[in-house]
Order: C-alpha cells, then sequence, then structure tokens
C-alpha cells in the first residue's frame, strides 16, 4: 500500500485507535522494475537502448534468474574497440509513480479579465512538429520530448487539484554509472582493424571465411596496431582536493587596484655573484638597492657590524661571519644585507665567500690566505649516536661534526670537524700540517683564477687532499689523523707538470696501496683540464722548475716525517694511534647556514670533493 497516512492519535482519548485518512490509500502493483540511471539526455529511445546494449541485454536485465548483474553503457555502441563502462547494481527501495494532468489547450487570454481565449494553441504546434520529426525518421520518437520541464511544472502548478497519481510499481534495483570511461583509440585509420570489423565481429561464418592475412614478406607500410583491452585501470576520479592557497591574500597596490599576493614569498636576496673571469669586480651595490639609511633598524645595526667585520677582514665565509656574531636573528636576516657590504664569486678560488666592494683577490699574493676549499660530506655528515644518561635511559641523538666548540665551528684544527657548512678558509685551517704546506712561499707570478689562485697546482691539491682525508676519517670515527701518515703527500712538489711527473709516480715496493691511492688522488687534483703541460710552454704561469728545489723539498718532508714519527712513538718505542675523539660525535648541522652554502659551481676547475 502506499503511502501509509494512518497515523494514531494521542488527543482522541483513545490511544492506538486509528483516525480518518488525510490522504487516501493507493495500491502498489506487484511489478517489478529496475531503474537505470542513464548519464545522457536522450531524445531518441533506440538509440538510448543501443548504448545499453540494445534490447537483448535490456531483456536480461529484467529477468529473475539475472538479478543481481550489470548493466554495461557503452559511449560508441557501433565501436566494438570502445570499452563500456560497468553499472553499480544498487537494491532500492522506490515506487515508480504515473502523474496524469489535463492538457494544455494554448489558448491565451489576460491574467484576471473575462475575455474570450485568443491566438493558436501551442498544442497544435507541437502536433505538426511531431508530425514533421515522424515523417523525417522511420524510427519510433517520442512525443514528450517536446515537452520541456518548465511547461511540465507549470501544468502542475495550474492544475493542483485536477491530475492524477497512480503507483505504476516497487523499484527494487537501480543501475548507476560512476565509474570513468576508459580512453578510446581511434582505428578509422587503421586497414588492419578495419578489415577485423567488417569480417571478425560481426560474427558472421561467410565474411569471417573471407577474412586472410597477408602473407606477404618484406617491411609493409602503414601497418597498424591492434589497440590494447584496457588504456587505465582508474575507474574512480582522483579527488584533488583543490583549495585556495591560506598565503594568498587580496591587497591593494599603489595605484589603487585590488591584487592577489603571497605573503609567504621569501625576501629576494640581491647579493652580487660574479664569475672568477670578471674584467672588473664591483665597487658598490647594484642600482635599485635601497640605501642601509632606509632599513629596517634591526638591518642597519647588522649592516653595521658586517661593514666593521669588513674592515677587521676583507673576505669572510658566511659561516664565519655567523659565528661572529652567534644568534638566531643574526643569521636569519644578515643574508638580506649582504648585498650592501660586498660581493661573491660564483666559482674559482674564492668561491662562495663574502669580498668586501672593490678588494679583488685576483690582484694581490696576499689575498692567498682567503681561499676557500669545498667539501660535499655525503652519508657521513650526519649520523645518528646513541648515549647512555644518568637513570639509563638511552637517548638518541643526531650530529653532524665531531667535537667542535660552538661559534668556531669554521675553524679546522685536525681533529674537530663541523658539518654546519662545506667552505672552509685558508685562514681558518689551524692544523699544523696543512698550515706547513700552505706557508710556502713558492707562489705563482700571476694569478690562476680558476682553481689554484695564487698556489701552484701541486701545493693546492696537496692542501685539498690532505683536508679531506683528515676530515673523512674523523666523520667516520676512525681516531684522529696522525700527521705522519700523510709525509708522501707532503713530500711532492709544488707544481705538477710534465717536468715534475716522474715525481708524481710513487714506489711500489715501498708505497702501500692506501699511499698509492692518495698519491694518485693529488694526481688527479692537480692535473689540469687542458693536460700536462711543460715550463716553457707557460705551464707554471712563468715560474720555473727547478729540479734541485724539489729534491730539497723531498730531503725536508722524510725530515719532517721523522719528526711526525718521533712524536707518534710511546714509551714502548710502539707507533700509537689515538682512539675517537669524542664520544658523543659531531653536532648537528645549522639549517640556515647549510642552506646557504649549497649554491652550484658554475665553471670551477674542480667540483666539490665528496668524504
Amino acid at each position: 500500500m502506499f503511502p501509509p497516512s494512518i497515523f494514531p492519535s494521542h488527543e482522541s482519548g483513545s490511544i492506538g485507535r486509528p483516525q480518518p485518512s488525510i490522504t487516501p490509500w493507493c495500491s502498489v502493483p506487484s511489478n517489478s522494475i529496475i531503474s537505470v540511471e542513464h548519464p545522457f539526455i536522450f531524445q531518441d529511445v533506440p538509440k538510448a537502448l543501443a548504448t545499453l546494449g540494445g534490447h537483448r541485454m535490456v531483456e536480461k536485465l529484467v529477468r529473475e534468474e539475472h538479478t543481481g548483474r550489470e548493466a554495461f553503457l557503452s559511449l560508441h555502441p557501433h565501436d566494438r574497440m570502445s570499452k563500456p563502462v560497468a553499472s553499480i547494481n544498487v537494491s532500492t527501495n522506490n515506487v515508480l509513480l504515473r502523474l496524469t494532468v489535463p492538457k494544455r489547450t494554448g489558448r491565451k487570454r489576460k491574467r484576471g479579465s473575462t475575455e474570450s481565449y485568443s491566438n493558436m494553441n501551442d498544442m497544435q504546434e507541437a502536433r505538426s512538429l511531431f508530425q514533421d520529426t515522424a515523417n523525417e525518421s522511420s524510427q519510433y520518437v517520442s512525443p514528450r520530448k517536446i515537452k520541456s520541464v518548465k511547461s511540465l511544472l507549470r501544468t502542475l502548478r495550474d492544475n493542483v487539484d485536477k491530475y492524477t497519481m497512480r503507483p505504476m510499481g516497487l523499484i527494487e534495483q537501480t543501475h548507476r554509472f560512476r565509474d570513468l570511461p576508459d580512453f578510446v583509440y581511434s582505428t578509422s585509420s587503421n586497414a588492419f582493424v578495419q578489415k577485423v570489423r567488417d569480417h571478425i565481429l560481426p560474427f558472421d561464418y561467410q565474411k569471417s571465411k573471407a577474412f586472410s592475412f597477408d602473407m606477404s614478406k618484406g617491411p609493409k607500410s602503414m601497418t597498424g596496431l591492434i589497440p590494447p583491452p584496457m588504456f587505465t585501470h582508474h575507474t574512480l576520479p582522483f579527488n584533488y582536493a583543490y583549495r585556495q592557497n591560506p598565503s594568498v591574500k587580496e591587497m591593494v597596490d599603489s595605484s589603487g587596484r585590488v591584487v592577489m599576493a603571497n605573503t609567504a614569498t621569501l625576501k629576494k636576496v640581491w647579493t652580487q655573484r660574479v664569475a672568477f673571469d670578471v674584467k672588473a669586480v664591483p665597487y658598490g651595490p647594484m642600482d635599485g638597492i635601497p640605501p642601509i639609511e632606509t632599513l629596517d633598524p634591526q638591518l642597519q645595526g647588522i649592516a653595521q657590524k658586517l661593514q666593521d667585520c669588513m674592515k677587521d677582514r676583507p673576505i669572510w665565509t658566511r659561516r664565519a661571519l655567523n659565528n661572529q656574531y652567534n644568534t638566531h636573528m643574526w643569521k636569519t636576516m644578515s643574508r638580506h644585507v649582504y648585498q650592501h657590504v660586498g660581493y661573491m664569486f660564483r666559482s674559482g678560488p674564492w668561491r662562495e665567500a663574502l669580498v668586501k666592494y672593490g678588494v679583488d683577490p685576483r690582484t694581490d699574493p696576499k689575498y692567498r690566505i682567503y681561499q676557500t676549499m669545498t667539501f660535499q660530506f655525503g652519508s657521513r655528515g650526519k649520523e645518528y649516536t646513541e648515549k647512555a644518561t644518568r637513570g639509563g635511559r638511552r637517548v638518541r641523538r643526531e650530529y653532524g661534526s665531531s667535537g667542535s666548540i660552538h661559534g668556531s665551528t669554521h675553524i679546522f684544527d685536525g681533529a674537530n670537524v663541523s658539518t654546519d657548512g662545506k667552505v672552509w678558509q685558508v685562514c681558518d685551517i689551524t692544523d699544523p700540517l696543512l698550515q706547513n704546506v700552505l706557508a710556502t712561499t713558492d707562489l705563482r707570478q700571476e694569478c690562476h683564477i680558476k682553481v689554484d689562485g695564487w698556489y701552484h697546482n701541486g701545493t693546492w691539491a696537496k692542501a685539498r687532499c690532505i683536508t679531506k682525508l683528515k676530515m673523512g676519517k674523523i666523520l667516520s670515527h676512525q681516531g684522529q689523523p696522525n700527521n705522519a701518515d700523510y709525509w708522501r703527500l707532503v713530500a711532492l712538489p709544488d707544481v705538477y707538470s710534465q717536468d715534475t711527473k716522474h715525481m708524481f709516480q710513487s714506489d711500489r715496493a715501498n708505497t702501500s696501496p692506501q699511499e698509492m691511492e692518495w698519491v694518485g688522488q693529488v694526481r688527479a687534483m692537480a692535473g689540469l683540464p687542458e693536460g700536462l703541460v711543460t715550463a716553457q710552454d707557460g705551464g707554471h704561469e712563468g715560474t720555473d722548475v727547478d729540479t734541485e728545489h724539489a729534491d730539497a723539498r723531498v730531503t725536508s718532508s722524510l725530515q719532517a716525517y721523522s719528526h711526525y714519527e718521533q712524536e707518534a712513538l710511546g714509551s714502548e718505542g710502539e707507533l700509537s694511534i689515538e682512539n675517537g675523539g669524542d664520544e658523543e660525535g659531531p653536532s648537528s648541522a645549522s639549517e640556515e647556514d647549510s642552506g646557504d652554502e649549497e649554491d652550484v659551481d658554475e665553471g670551477s676547475g674542480h667540483d666539490d670533493e665528496l668524504l
């Protein structure tokens, strides 16, 4: 029965006694109706049935033995290569109603008047339209297609008490198409697929007999490929969850227009960066940079401190500057003041160092102590170490250095390494062995602006290699480096050329495999990209090779080795090697400084060394 409209009344004094019905009772027939929610708006019923597989497939849906099966919707019913979309069969409890309303005559008159109706009614126009459509096509066309939703709703409003309602049956199943259709590959220009469609897909025996393959040999032009049965397995639409960026706000610009601005955009840093071979270095900030007097008071204070630092030392690494004023405000805001005090080289011997405006380190050998070395720490830069606390609880901490004192992370003393940056300057290296190598007076007459600076290629390669080996040993927790292990590298000549090439060849009988590998690394670092040349060809920038002087440096290095060996000998005459360093391991790297030190080398002769 539909709808149940009798409810128990609690006001009549007889609880539970049914009261007279407000609406009449309607009997629902036992007809089982299946509903198909078609995604198309169609006007041709046969074409709509063709998208569902035709009358034969629709009949299978309504049979009791096929209850629960899926319906398939084909967007291209005449293309067998088009994959149909499967429906979702949902159990429902709906009723199909049939509403009958009086036909509209189409006659019109002014509302509220008693004049007679006039004008030709709309139904005559509708009938003529239906007749024309029926004549054009022999297929069945529903006359209801001329009825618009607007006209139907108007009819219901005009006939509130005159329409009739009759239940047609219970809808127990509803087919809904919610999956995404698959891609369709066009085979209209594929001769082979057209041949298969004409002879095989109709499932006709006579047509199938006429199908044959091309058995000719050799390559064939315009050979078509059969598309795959499925292009994608995603049947549900992906929820991208698009939303407005909360940092984008509406603002009014100087001209009064409303514009969209991103309030989270970082302020651009305008530090001048020049190439290693620039002809003239900058003597002041770029045009358009606001004067220091117009900056915030905090930035003005930082700029004054940077200028004081530049008076004491004309070239600094950013990490060394941060360690001078080790505050969070300094680390986060100082980068926005660099453009007021100095510039930087993108590559070369003074790469990633802040140079005072007007100072060109390529013009005077005294600036060699500010040359920089760059090292990449790789996976050994940060390690996890566990340390037992007093209560026995084990705390896991992350370390990125070994025993560095806070505020001196830019200094390398040969025993401690900090990984809050990757750039070191010669003046910040206090290791005695490296100081002995870099304190040489045998310098170039002209600066090698690409790689070595004022040092010879052999000197600079030895210093870089020994520094890399020592840092790698410290970060690997293999104990403190022993200076006696590097005597063979120190003994190498300061100049690597065709005339001294034989001095970079190790004697296999008296050289360990590790030392041979180290010498090879020095040889690779000292080798110029254009190859080895002789002194007469200008390979040493005007410095002649003195073989006797090179032999004397070898003898001096052997004497130094003996001195290091005596220092390393224990009380019992055996060579002692220290263990480990600090148990806690290296301290964590600073995100602010490490982020600044990650610029890309553009044109440097040697890449960053990976420890």
